[in-house]
């Protein structure tokens, strides 16, 4: 054995005992934020080292220099036998911020020890795109060597199909840190491709330079995973790169007379097919997203909505990949096709296409109420459905047409609160005069957007200063619990209804009000984070508010401060609202006026409806 290898595992625990703990020091370097264990890891293997030495003196210590001990400690003299294998990804060196820091890492250590190793991340597995980067390889050597670099290994799983001559360049650089790179990848295109080298030589430069020249999308200065599995990858291969790389691929089909060199063009071809097929489905999915950002019109939107949707799904993808993989392990890795590894595009939908379009139509709409001087909830309502008719197709795609009917089910959750001339006497029952100028919400669903068991009927209106809610809450109240929790208490585990307003941003704070059947009361108002302002029991705005309960049902009526807390009704004034009904005394259920479209709550813009204050 040339050395013995003491490298921690992955998991990062290290002993916590006082002693240990005392060793824990953060140490500073390139934003970096898990370097507190270098004193205490290298502390303890200095002494093996010496031990080591006393009895096979030419022997090493083998060792990492990974996440939370990736530096040296400053103050700290190591054994002469340590070689401390320095975990970076060369590849991202591209970036000139990662190149500082891995540079300053490696001069570091060759400052602290005779010996250093560098262990890459090379993978071809989890990469969708040809990922070479042979000239920042060998730069990254010459300069390691320099600070006595003297091992090297690499997780690569590659796929020589899409990767091309990177790894065995990387290996000749290896034994011949200077070796003259371009003389040697002119000599393996010329021996491989023969007839049809140059433009193999030029898809394979062109394939380089897109990975050199990419967009830094920024992060950590010690990017281990970089774009792995992502799709975010292809942004790399734009839509006028994959075109130059495909020519230069039928340019050498068309000049291969031999057998043997056309075997050799279609082994690299295959795997740039899949390439090509995951690239286009991700870029149409980005020109969706393009249109979202620069605030498009929305026939351009349903245009570029229904030519992404026009796709197999995720799985479909998966098998149609596996088929071209066809086993082929050597141009592909095995565990390419393994969940978790490949690349696919999702569907558009997931970024926020749907509750974009929804809004537009609706603010838009509004505006136009803007200029009349009524609005109704019907006619509000009449307005989108022509809008939603004009601007989309009547059929496509199925992902297409379920988008298409979220952004109409979206766009169609808007409620009325008219102007009342004078302040509501609050008394839990919604049966005075004043309510009858307002115009119900009601169709609440569960996930996933199944009718509530219980049905919940909610009308509002407003005096200018007041936004006012009349409650009505069907069911069985007979065991009820009818204990008023103290306010701000725990009124949410009770049979209650919650209500969340914010203005139509998602930058701005929002108001939670949740009133129980009991009469109980909860306010809290949140920055978009879902961190509060103030605790709830410290910060109370001045509701009014009452309840009743009645065999088949409970009733409440509710005054929210508008202008207390800062939104001033104005005419056609816009709030995003939503309502949660929770149901435990008579078996469990929670519904939401707004139905549930992702993973966020119902505090969250995207899962929220419109709230129109009127001057009539």
């Amino acid at each position: 054995l040339e050395s013995f290898s003491f490298g921690p595992r992955d998991g990062q625990t290290f002993c916590d005992c006082p002693n240990c703990r005392a060793l824990k020091e953060y140490i500073k370097f390139h934003g970096w934020p898990h370097n507190n264990n270098s004193d205490l890891f290298f502390r303890w293997l200095n002494k093996v080292a010496f031990e080591l030495e006393q009895t096979h003196p030419d022997k090493l210590v083998g060792t990492l220099a990974y996440y939370s001990y990736v530096v040296p400690p400053p103050e700290m003299r190591f054994q002469p036998n340590i070689i401390p294998y320095m975990c970076v990804t060369i590849a991202n060196s591209v970036f000139p911020r990662c190149r500082t820091a891995n540079y300053d890492l490696y001069a570091r250590w060759g400052d602290k020890v005779n010996q250093t190793g560098i262990y890459d991340y090379g993978y071809g597995m989890g990469y969708a795109i040809p990922r070479i980067y042979t000239h920042v390889f060998q730069d990254t050597i010459q300069y390691a060597v320099k600070h006595n670099l003297k091992g090297f290994y690499a997780e690569v799983y590659p796929h020589w199909g899409l990767d091309g001559p990177r790894l065995y360049m990387m290996a000749r650089i290896l034994w011949n840190p200077d070796v003259d790179l371009d003389g040697l990848l002119d000599e393996w295109n010329a021996r491989m491709f023969r007839e049809a080298a140059e433009p193999m030589k030029q898809y394979f430069a062109r394939c380089e330079q897109a990975w050199n020249e990419q967009p830094d999308l920024g992060g950590s200065d010690f990017v281990t995973w970089h774009l792995v599995a992502n799709p975010e990858q292809f942004r790399i291969f734009t839509p006028e790169i994959m075109a130059e790389c495909t020519g230069y691929l039928d340019e050498a089909a068309a000049m291969a007379t031999t057998d043997i060199v056309k075997e050799r063009i279609q082994f690299f071809r295959k795997t740039w097919e899949i390439t090509l097929l995951l690239s286009s489905e991700w870029w149409k999915g980005e020109r969706v997203r393009e249109l979202v950002a620069e605030d498009a019109s929305i026939k351009e939107m349903a245009a570029a909505l229904r030519m992404a949707t026009e796709r197999p799904s995720p799985e479909e993808y998966e098998e149609q990949v596996k088929e071209m993989v066809d086993g082929d392990h050597i141009a592909f890795y095995p565990a390419w096709t393994k969940e978790g590894w490949l690349v696919v595009p999702q569907p558009v939908e997931s970024d926020g296409v749907r509750h974009w379009a929804a809004t537009k139509l609706v603010d838009n709409t509004i505006r136009d109420v803007q200029q009349r001087k009524f609005a109704t909830d019907r006619w509000i309502h009449r307005v989108i459905k022509r809008r939603i008719t004009d601007a989309f197709e009547p059929s496509g795609p199925e992902a297409y047409n379920a988008a298409v009917k979220d952004i109409s089910t979206m766009a169609q959750k808007i409620a009325i609160a008219p102007l009342v001339p004078l302040p509501l006497i609050l008394d839990g029952d919604p049966s005075d005069e004043a309510w009858e100028s307002a115009e119900p919400i009601s169709g609440f669903t569960v996930v996933p957007d199944n009718p509530a068991k219980y049905p919940t009927t909610v009308k509002m209106v407003h005096d200018d200063c007041n936004l006012y809610v009349a409650i009505e809450c069907m069911q069985d109240t007979s065991k009820l619990s009818g204990i008023r929790v103290h306010r701000d208490g725990p009124v949410e585990a009770d049979d209650s209804i919650t209500l969340f307003l914010r203005p139509s941003s998602e930058d701005k704070p929002y108001l939670q009000v949740a009133i129980s059947a009991a009469g109980g009361l909860l306010d809290a108002m949140f920055l978009p984070t879902g961190r509060q302002l103030g605790e709830p029991l410290e910060y109370k705005y001045d509701f009014v508010w009452a309840t009743n309960v009645h065999e088949d049902r409970w009733t409440a009526e509710l005054s929210v401060p508008l202008k207390q807390i800062g939104w001033y009704p104005v005419h056609a004034f816009t709030l995003r609202c939503n309502a949660v009904r929770r149901v435990v005394s008579c078996g469990d259920e929670t519904s939401t006026w707004f139905p549930r479209f992702g993973e966020e709550g119902p505090e969250h813009v995207r899962h929220q409806g419109w709230l129109v204050l009127t001057p009539s």
